[in-house]
């Protein structure tokens, strides 16, 4: 949770805030990093509307996502023939799974491929059997992905500060509140940033999900029947 100004501005809410405010009260505003008051106080955190985190030109992140279900003549040489095209793309296997036994044998295999390959190895895939079932979707999340990285700007300008109050700092106990507060600081650093690499990583990857099973036999539709 990244702190806003006013959640901390004001009155102090902690003895360690409190102490970071009077070290840059004593540095005063001419000895300061020269930024806005957010930096000369590195306990109050400049919030997210206070960056251009707006959109740029046309910029759209979408996370993209395919099933099919597919009734093939022969499972493994369908699924070499997918994997090959897939990873032709710049794809992989995710994960794969066998089910079944030897009379009704099914696989099931998950691929990432990169986002702009989607549309091409959606129809290879159509084309290596008869299409039992299909579901294409895809969420924005482009929303997300600006927040975070405005997250990220916001605290890394407050670690800038923090290590710069640091060299400052000539009593023990200013040098133990700066610490405490860039530990915090960093360490919300490293949960967004993983955030942020991770959507990013759906973005820029998109997954297909692929079952194969061979047609029923006339024996086994037969025996349905009864």
């Amino acid at each position: 949770h990244v702190r806003r100004p006013e959640e901390l501005g004001g009155t102090c809410r902690s003895a360690g805030r409190c102490q970071l405010s009077r070290m840059a009260d004593r540095n005063g505003a001419g000895g300061g990093s020269g930024g806005t008051g957010s930096a000369a106080n590195p306990g109050v955190f400049p919030s997210k509307e206070a960056t251009d985190g707006s959109t740029s030109g046309d910029r759209v992140d979408l996370v993209q996502n395919g099933y099919f279900a597919l009734e093939v003549d022969d499972l493994d040489a369908r699924l070499a023939a997918i994997s090959s095209a897939i990873e032709a793309n710049g794809g992989y296997v995710s994960s794969s799974a066998r089910y079944g036994d030897a009379s009704n044998p099914s696989l099931n295999v998950t691929f990432r491929i990169p986002a702009t390959a989607f549309t091409a190895a959606t129809a290879i895939v159509r084309g290596e059997g008869t299409v039992l079932q299909e579901q294409i979707s895809s969420y924005e999340v482009t929303m997300q992905l600006v927040d975070l990285e405005a997250r990220l700007k916001n605290l890394r300008a407050s670690e800038s500060a923090l290590i710069k109050l640091m060299a400052k700092a000539t009593r023990i106990t200013d040098v133990l509140s700066v610490q405490s507060e860039l530990s915090r600081v960093r360490g919300d650093i490293e949960s967004y940033d993983a955030q942020r690499a991770a959507l990013a990583d759906q973005v820029a990857m998109a997954t297909i999900s692929i079952e194969l099973t061979l047609p029923a036999s006339p024996l086994d539709t037969a025996s349905k029947d009864f």
